[in-house]
């Protein structure tokens, strides 16, 4: 998924509600900020996890953060030394999670 695609998705939801990542098992990480990389000319957004973190951004914060970035980077989670890419999210209980 890239930025301007995450950003329509985005655009409906409630301000204030949390974003996390879900890992294979159902595990929840909370979104703590982003960072962007170039390699080889292209662009990359990183949404950087932290599990230990009592902060999580709220949709208002990733899309104002969003909005600043190149429209077409690629989203990738960072996760300690891991990288997963995104490709999609779901809703449940007023949070969003992205997958």
């Amino acid at each position: 998924m890239n930025v301007k695609t995450l950003i329509q998705l985005l655009a409906d939801v409630k301000n204030n509600s949390p974003v996390f990542f879900e890992d294979e098992r159902h595990r929840h990480y909370r979104i703590s900020s982003i960072s962007s990389e170039v390699i080889d000319e292209n662009y990359y957004l990183l949404l950087n996890v932290n599990s230990h973190s009592s902060k999580t951004l709220k949709i208002w914060e990733l899309l104002v953060l969003l909005q600043q970035q190149e429209p077409t980077a690629l989203i990738f989670i960072h996760k300690q030394k891991d990288r997963q890419q995104i490709f999609g999210l779901r809703f449940a209980d007023g949070q969003v999670y992205l997958k």
